[in-house]
């Protein structure tokens, strides 16, 4: 959109779907405390509201969203809806493994 004007987000009457993204940890991994430091840095109040700027991102970090992002970023509809948005929309659920193994 920042590049051309015709471009525009639009939210159906109906709603929209609503995504998730989570880090975890494997029960597997070598690195768990390198794993445990990453998660703990990009969660930082200090870099939480950095990482949702560059990457265009609502942030789940209270601390950084009421503190240290700007007020054009909060206000931008497409980053965080209102809540009629919201109250019409619907979460994206994961498929359970039969229903995947089709």
């Amino acid at each position: 959109m920042d590049l051309d004007d015709r471009i525009d987000f639009v939210v159906p009457k109906e709603g929209t779907n609503i995504g998730v993204d989570y880090i975890a940890v494997l029960e597997a991994s070598a690195q768990k405390p390198a794993a445990y430091a990453f998660i703990s840095y990009i969660n930082r109040p200090d870099i939480a509201p950095k990482l949702a700027e560059e990457l265009y991102y609502a942030s789940p970090n209270a601390a950084a969203t009421t503190k240290l992002l700007s007020t054009d970023f909060l206000a931008d509809s497409t980053i965080y809806p209102p809540a009629e948005v919201l109250d019409k929309s619907e979460v994206i659920k994961t498929l359970s493994s039969k229903a995947m193994s089709y």
